[in-house]
């Protein structure tokens, strides 16, 4: 085994930073975690989102002769990480799912003799004697551990598939290790060292605190409106979570109807669709980015304004990472978390019942097994496609609790689910031009306007099977999807279109065979620890979103074991308590001194029941304090 040294005739971090990334600078305490890597000695590096953490081993990296090894649990990220490398000129590669035994020999051989900087690794490979034995002959240089907090049973991701990363340390005993995370407590910390049996660490982490991010929470039984009020106030680039796919697209059609400029992501599209999404996004060809959690790994838009949460995320870790996307220019940014009593409901009732005990876990993975036709004994490596609803629907299971019972299996590496997997519905037109054209002038209405949208829309129709998005069709003819599932398949039925919805949402690889009971049992214990961690870390969010008196920023401090005295002043709890004697009337005499308004302007602006301001405005009309011009917009009375 080759234990690398740093190379004389490396440039400096500073040079590498400036030419690879084209920063002038480090931000906060990067240099510092560089330089200590580069001299070989073992870190722990806790760095909240938006701090550039990969940037503190990525240049250690190429500061070092030899290869880094980066173990990641989640498979988007390492691809994400390795297509930006590139692109910079860096030579990096991932070893993940899908991979031959022979790209895999060819990929270390490259390593051996110096072809790559960076090797990503999942955790899961390093189980493999076979791969253990390939590892040996590349000269390491530096072991980086991503997303840490998977190591510890206490994080909000535990994978146990991650403990085998004691072995590649056993193997490289003279290699330094750095531990990356941006979200782990001070608990998780230690579970994490003691673990990985790591001595000679030092610590580095940086201030949880986001000094220009105001964290509002708001309850309100009409989320449409309060996001209206917000868009309006912020017109710069917004990101809106929620946890439903369908949401995503409604919503986005929701806000499109009200003038802005929308666009949505989440799992389930295909490639091609989030590539336009997001570029529509981050080139600013549409302000409001309506997403699930799939939608956050890479990015990198520091002109964020504004990011909504309409539905709980999983814990107070998804929250800080997700909300703190706002604001890394250091312009002034929001996040704010809008909520009704069933949201609070749904956290501390019913996601505990959707959490799957071991009788369940066993009754789910037996009847996919068995819809998907693995007999016991068999399946291993082989990739099955289905659709979760309608599985579900076949077996009477609780649809979330499946889901969380599909994402326990991928925790625990007994299935590798697809992160990019998207089936499309199909559609080819089996009709010439000129007899569809015919078609369109002899039907009218919606008809006609999907027709034309479908063709105008996707090339080849003619030819083949082509993928179609129904939504996006929907949304050029001013039709909702269910309309155009309808005509389609009445055209499909007239033998006009061959017309194939999509048949499945969901594909997965099984990583071992189908054994039952002991599959089961071997990780149980497991379930059981991780659905009281699961309960109580949203009790913790649910705590943080009830708290109406403490500043939002230093409870957020708190929770990852930093203290602060001082209230941040910007947060919606702060500005309550300053605002505690002003009413209503004092509110609107404040916006009406910078210029005119409607009484929808100023519904929009201000935090309150519209039968509030409509009573405040009627008392300031009856005192003469304000009148209404020509256009309908109120002004103060000289």
């Amino acid at each position: 085994m080759i234990t690398p040294n740093t190379s004389e005739n490396s440039p400096s971090p500073l040079a590498i930073l400036q030419s690879v990334w084209g920063f002038s600078h480090f931000k906060g305490i990067q240099e510092q975690i560089i330089n200590h890597l580069i001299a070989n000695k073992n870190a722990f590096v806790t760095l909240p989102t938006g701090g550039g953490k990969s940037i503190c081993y990525q240049i250690p990296a190429l500061c070092k002769t030899g290869t880094t090894l980066v173990i990641s649990p989640l498979v988007a990220l390492m691809k994400d990480q390795v297509q930006q490398l590139k692109k910079r000129g860096v030579k990096a590669v991932e070893i993940s799912g899908g991979i031959s035994k022979t790209e895999i020999t060819e990929i270390i051989d490259n390593c051996q003799y110096g072809h790559f900087q960076l090797l990503y690794l999942s955790p899961e490979r390093l189980s493999s004697e076979w791969m253990q034995n390939l590892l040996k002959r590349v000269p390491v240089s530096l072991i980086v551990l991503d997303e840490a907090h998977c190591i510890s049973q206490w994080g909000h991701d535990f994978r146990p598939a991650y403990l085998n990363v004691n072995q590649l340390i056993t193997l490289f005993p003279k290699v330094p290790v750095a531990a990356f995370t941006a979200t782990a407590t001070t608990a998780v910390q230690q579970d994490i060292l003691s673990v990985l049996n790591l001595t000679d660490v030092r610590f580095f982490t940086d201030s949880f605190e986001r000094k220009n991010i105001a964290y509002s929470v708001f309850k309100t039984d009409d989320k449409l409106h309060y996001v209206q009020k917000i868009l309006t106030k912020n017109t710069l680039s917004s990101i809106i979570y929620l946890r439903n796919r369908k949401k995503c697209a409604e919503w986005s059609q929701h806000l499109t109807q009200l003038g802005f400029k929308s666009t949505y992501y989440h799992a389930g599209l295909s490639n091609s669709e989030k590539t336009e999404n997001m570029r529509l996004w981050m080139q600013d060809e549409a302000q409001v980015m309506v997403a699930t959690n799939a939608f956050g790994m890479g990015i990198d838009k520091a002109s964020v304004q504004s990011i909504i949460h309409l539905d709980f995320p999983e814990n107070i870790e998804d929250y800080y990472q997700e909300s703190g996307r706002a604001g890394r220019n250091g312009a002034p940014a929001h996040a704010v978390i809008l909520y009704s009593d069933f949201d609070l409901t749904k956290a501390e009732k019913l996601v505990p019942e959707q959490l799957p005990d071991k009788r369940f876990l066993l009754e789910f993975y037996k009847k996919l097994c068995s819809y998907l036709q693995i007999p016991y004994g068999e399946g291993e490596n082989q990739v099955f496609d289905f659709k979760m609803e309608a599985f579900c629907k076949k077996y009477d299971f609780h649809l979330l609790k499946a889901v969380n019972s599909l994402q326990f299996l991928d925790r625990q590496h007994l299935i590798e689910l697809s992160p990019d997997f998207a089936a499309k519905t199909q559609l080819q037109i089996l009709i010439s031009p000129q007899e569809m054209m015919n078609l369109i002038q002899k039907y009218s209405g919606k008809t006609t306007e999907v027709l034309l949208s479908m063709i105008r829309n996707y090339a080849g129709l003619y030819e083949a099977l082509t993928p179609i998005n129904l939504y996006k069709i929907g949304q050029k003819s001013a039709t909702n999807t269910p309309q155009v599932h309808q005509i389609l398949q009445e055209l499909h039925n007239q033998q006009i279109v061959n017309y194939l919805p999509e048949s499945a949402d969901i594909r997965f690889r099984m990583v071992n065979i189908r054994e039952d009971e002991y599959t089961i049992n071997r990780i149980a214990p497991y379930l059981e620890t991780q659905n009281k961690l699961k309960i109580q870390r949203i009790n913790d969010f649910v705590a943080y979103v009830k708290d109406e008196k403490t500043c939002r920023n230093l409870l957020l401090l708190r929770y990852f074991g930093q203290e602060k005295k001082e209230n941040c002043g910007i947060c919606s709890n702060c500005l309550k308590q300053q605002n505690q004697g002003l009413n209503t009337t004092e509110k609107i005499i404040g916006l009406l001194q910078q210029g005119a308004l409607s009484s929808k302007d100023i519904s929009l602006l201000l935090d309150e029941k519209e039968t509030i301001i409509i009573q405040a405005i009627r008392e300031l009309l009856q005192q003469e304090k304000i009148s209404l011009n020509q256009a309908n917009k109120y002004y103060l009375v000289a």
